[in-house]
Formats: structure tokens, sequence, C-alpha cells
């Protein structure tokens, strides 16, 4: 009797409305100005920092790392030469990039939400081994 009634409790605690704060807009104090992003799933591991500067442009830097490892699409390269095929085979690949950017925010939400538009830079360096 005890369990039920203990699961029953649970049950209306975990199905009760929640609502969340309200943002004021006119006021960039109470916003956190900065948005930090990680990626860990996927053949690369990403990472990105945003600082808001105003309710419409912000700025970005991003940085991606793939760890060495054998090159993914070597199976769809088409080949008949069999050292070709063995160099695919054990060509091994890494890469890593930076990449700032300022972005304008379109929508009506602002301060890091919503559809935005970025000018941006990469600098990219691949490595491969054999």
């Amino acid at each position: 009797m005890k369990t039920l009634n203990l699961l029953l409790i649970l049950f209306f605690l975990a199905v009760q409305p929640v609502s969340a704060q309200e943002i004021k807009k006119d006021s960039i104090q109470k916003i956190d100005k900065n948005i930090a992003k990680f990626n860990l799933i996927g053949f690369s591991i990403n990472g990105q920092y945003e600082r808001i500067l105003s309710k419409r442009v912000s700025i970005a830097l991003s940085y991606k790392i793939l760890p060495n490892g054998k090159f993914l699409f070597r199976g769809l390269i088409p080949t008949t030469d069999p050292q070709a095929r063995e160099s695919l085979n054990n060509l091994m690949v890494s890469n890593s990039a930076i990449t700032p950017e300022v972005r304008f925010y379109l929508g009506k939400k602002g301060f890091g939400q919503g559809f935005y538009l970025a000018p941006f830079f990469r600098s990219a360096l691949m490595f491969s081994t054999e």
C-alpha cells in the first residue's frame, strides 16, 4: 500500500504544469550573455562559445577537432588498382578548425535565439598519414 501511495504522489508531482520564467527583453542585464555548446557525439568533437553583445548582435568562436583515424569514405572511391586500394585502406586523417563569426539575429526574440545571419572565417588544418 505504501508503494502505491508513493507511486501516486510521484505521478501527480511529475504531471504538474510547469511554466518557465518570462524574460524581459528590454534589459540585457537579466539575460545570460554567455552561451557555451559542446558536441561530443559523432566523429568529431565540437565546442562553441557565444557572447551576446546586444539584442541583435553577438560574436561566436567555434573549435572542431577530428581525432586521427581511418578515412571514412574510402569504400566509395572507385578504383581497380590494388596498390591504390591498399593506400586508401591505410590512410589516416585528422582535422582541426577554428571559426570566429559575428551573428546578426533577425527574429523578434533576439538575445541569442532564433534565425541569424553570420559572416565567418574558418581556418582549418588537415593532416594525413599512410
